[in-house]
């Protein structure tokens, strides 16, 4: 879909609107639907720099500034599993899990069995790359099904989504008291550390706490020496964790029970 959108979006300024209607003919796209994506993308956009976490490009009257802006702001656009993981976290608790079964694979949540309606892209698909789906909601016909899904791993489930419990003794880990990843005490409590760290960073941002660095929320608040070394350190360990996300490393660590 990303890619769909990204094509239209290249015919269009490229070329000419009508390029871009027949771009979508060709492939059977709703051009509609497109717009309506580059819409809410702009919209999102704006919500996050009113919460000071992307620069305000309403406020950017140079389309230079602009480019460069949205460059800076979309250096892992192309990363399809940060993508993913960051699905995870957003569509989180819509999670399948994904067994073989007979032909194409079994999809469930919790104990209710869950079908890809038919006319998804993903319905003849015979396996998944991993083990979990997310999902944007399930509808109730005949039988319980769900239109659009995108894998995730196992990995983006523990550091992104709800809050695991860690059962030591039995060398695994609870998410939502259903999804059960088979993994060592030992990288259990490292990946919760650094569950910790991410969301106190976000919390931290979000709180005027811009990527940059820290920004005075009023001129009562002060910064500290030590909180821009968290901040900083913090930074870091994110840079590290959406690194691992890119590269796919440590989800070996992980096994769905």
């Amino acid at each position: 879909v990303v890619d769909a959108y990204n094509r239209w979006m290249h015919i269009r300024k490229t070329e000419n609107a009508s390029a871009a209607r027949r771009f979508c003919e060709r492939h059977f796209l709703s051009e509609r639907t497109l717009q309506g994506m580059g819409e809410a993308a702009e919209q999102y956009w704006g919500n996050l720099a009113d919460l000071g976490l992307l620069p305000d490009l309403r406020r950017m009257r140079n389309e230079e500034e602009k480019f460069a802006a949205r460059c800076g702001a979309n250096i892992h656009a192309d990363s399809s599993r940060l993508l993913k993981a960051v699905l995870a976290a957003g569509l989180f608790p819509n999670v399948l899990l994904v067994s073989p079964g007979r032909g194409r694979p079994n999809l469930s949540q919790q104990k209710q069995s869950v079908s890809i309606h038919p006319s998804s892209f993903n319905h003849m698909v015979m396996k998944f790359e991993t083990s979990y789906l997310v999902f944007h909601e399930k509808v109730k016909t005949n039988k319980i099904v769900v239109h659009d899904v995108s894998s995730v791993t196992a990995l983006d489930l523990l550091l992104l989504t709800g809050e695991p419990q860690v059962l030591h003794s039995q060398h695994r880990v609870l998410i939502d008291q259903w999804i059960d990843l088979k993994i060592s005490p030992r990288v259990a409590v490292l990946f919760k550390a650094l569950r910790s760290q991410i969301f106190e960073l976000m919390r931290r941002r979000i709180n005027n706490l811009s990527s940059d660095g820290p920004n005075e929320a009023s001129d009562d608040v002060s910064i500290d020496e030590g909180a821009l070394c968290s901040f900083s350190a913090q930074s870091a360990v994110l840079d590290v964790v959406v690194e691992m996300i890119k590269q796919g490393t440590a989800a070996a660590e992980i096994n769905p029970e």
